[in-house]
């Protein structure tokens, strides 16, 4: 276990390749990530980060302290790193119908949220529930998708340079030889 940033067990330039997965958007201070990941970096290594795209997400994660703009994302990236490649993740659709689905239960459940006490409850209470709720979501999704969930698989996602109908970002930064 390890409290990061700052990575106080890492000397500078340590690592050929960092990847960042799902992970930044929880972060306090994400600046201080980046300048810490280009820190451990070698001269001409490289950065991946796979992260939401706020704008095509649904669903208020409470365990995510922020979410990114494809926009934002160059912008924090680049204060340090070169950026090689902005890809999107991106889906099929199966996958457009899988998530249509999943909005729409996610929207069934925040129903009983007729108080709107997700907008003023804090953050770390929020975080059992949302986690529970997601597993019922998913077994919902399941028993009344069976054959949609099933057929599901890894090449019904495909990449493709980066816009604001992604699912998912995939940048990959590399750390300038000189600075």
């Amino acid at each position: 276990y390890m409290k990061f940033p700052p990575f106080t067990t890492f000397h500078g330039a340590q690592f050929d390749n960092v990847i960042c997965y799902y992970s930044l958007e929880r972060i306090k201070n994400d600046f201080l990530l980046i300048r810490e990941i280009h820190r451990i970096l070698r001269p001409g290594g490289k950065l991946i980060v796979i992260t939401p795209n706020k704008q095509t997400s649904f669903l208020n994660n409470p365990f995510n302290l922020r979410e990114y703009t494809g926009d934002e994302l160059k912008n924090l990236l680049s204060c340090t790193f070169r950026l090689k490649e902005t890809l999107g993740i991106y889906g099929n659709r199966r996958i457009a119908l899988y998530r249509e689905r999943d909005r729409r239960i996610s929207e069934s459940f925040l129903g009983f949220d007729f108080l709107m006490l997700h907008r003023w409850i804090p953050r770390k209470i929020q975080q059992l529930p949302f986690g529970f709720l997601e597993n019922l979501k998913r077994r919902r999704l399941l028993v009344m998708n069976r054959k949609l969930v099933s057929s599901i698989h890894e090449d019904d996602f495909f990449l493709r340079t980066a816009d604001h109908r992604c699912i998912d970002f995939l940048f990959v930064a590399e750390k300038p030889d000189r600075e």
